[in-house]
């Protein structure tokens, strides 16, 4: 597998990459011609320890300097946790200034951390030093991933996405827990499916929206092909809202939302529903708990944060140095199991918003533990 990464990175670092689309950002002020954007990106946690890249984003604009024709993001990445690079390739091409948007995204990682506790809404993590703690739930494994895509504007804030999607994962060093139930997903595992996305947002920003609402599904079905004993499919929603009161001096910011996720048929492990910090190419559901630290066939989950400017560091610029406080709730579903348990966490931090970058460090509060999370977003 090892191999097979870097010959996909080889193969694809000359094409070119393109930030994701939002449906209010696909026209330009400025003439046509090429423009080029050069960031930093990190983030960390308590879990999967630092992730540290750099991106090169390109836009080719039309004459008309009113619409794009091209986007490509090229991103490259470090992960020190796991000792794994990761390269990111996306791009549109929209042939039609007002047309479908024609993109391809790949995505290559040669080690990432997988964790894996069994599956129910009520596992015991045992956090004993003699473990190793959170290792002994967690694996290695290279990744590969690869999505063309048609997006469809079908009104000024929805867009749906259709095509095929290929995943490609190799689990290795399985440590104890895994390795000693070996769950359907271990070792090589492939998978071809069709995937379907489709999105509203009105947010104001996509880095740290204060305004606006954003709907967001994604469909997958796996079909009975490659490693798949047979086929299945994944459903995830989720709902958030955004408001910002004029409440001066404060003109504090609450973000809530809602989400859920739904298995139909048997998936391996990696593709079950999970609630805990995120992990590798899923969002977070309830931080101050391990990434997927509950695993079943749907789960639920809900977010509330609130951010309080305190002062602005330039005056001359739009960035904001405040204080946030949060509280994530959630939990998971399994066929046969009885549990009204909901997993909380608590917590808060600090952040600065900027014009072009975005930082947070919390510290939330689980009843497995308190955990941190540092995260920049460009």
């Amino acid at each position: 597998m090892g191999k097979f990464v870097v010959a996909a990175m080889v193969l694809l670092a000359g094409s070119g990459v393109v930030p994701p689309l939002h449906a209010q950002d696909t026209t330009a002020r400025d003439a046509g011609g090429e423009r080029c954007r050069f960031a930093p990106d990190g983030s960390a946690s308590s879990d999967a320890g630092a992730a540290l890249g750099v991106s090169l984003s390109c836009t080719d604009q039309r004459s008309d300097g009113r619409s794009w024709i091209l986007r490509n993001r090229i991103g490259v990445g470090y992960e020190t946790g796991s000792g794994g690079g990761r390269f990111i390739y996306l791009g549109q091409f929209r042939p039609n200034g007002a047309g479908p948007i024609w993109s391809l995204r790949a995505v290559a990682v040669s080690s990432q951390f997988q964790w894996y506790f069994g599956e129910g809404n009520e596992t015991v993590f045992m956090n004993d030093t003699a473990l190793g703690r959170n290792r002994y739930y967690r694996a290695r494994q290279s990744y590969f991933a690869l999505n063309p895509a048609v997006t469809i504007p079908l009104a000024r804030y929805t867009t749906l996405s259709v095509g095929p999607d290929l995943r490609y994962w190799e689990t290795s060093r399985l440590g104890g827990f895994v390795d000693s139930l070996r769950p359907y997903g271990v070792g090589p595992f492939g998978t071809i499916a069709g995937l379907v996305d489709g999105r509203f947002d009105t947010r104001d920003s996509p880095a740290h929206p204060t305004e606006g609402f954003d709907l967001h599904v994604i469909g997958r079905g796996m079909v009975h092909a490659w490693d798949a004993d047979q086929g299945y499919g994944t459903l995830y929603a989720s709902a958030a809202t955004y408001v910002t009161p004029d409440l001066q001096p404060l003109r504090p910011t609450l973000s809530l939302r809602v989400g859920a996720e739904k298995v139909w048929g048997t998936a391996p492990y990696q593709d079950m529903a999970h609630i805990g910090a995120g992990g590798p190419e899923t969002p977070l559901t309830v931080r101050g708990y391990l990434p997927d630290r509950f695993t079943g066939d749907a789960s639920a989950f809900g977010n509330a944060e609130l951010e309080l400017p305190i002062f602005k560091p330039d005056e001359s610029r739009p960035a904001n140095v405040g204080v946030l406080l949060l509280n994530d709730v959630g939990r998971v579903f399994l066929s046969g199991e009885h549990s009204s348990a909901w997993h909380d966490g608590v917590g808060g931090g600090a952040f600065y918003h900027g014009d072009r970058i975005s930082v947070s460090l919390e510290l939330v509060h689980g009843t497995d533990g308190t955990r941190f999370y540092i995260g920049s977003r460009l």
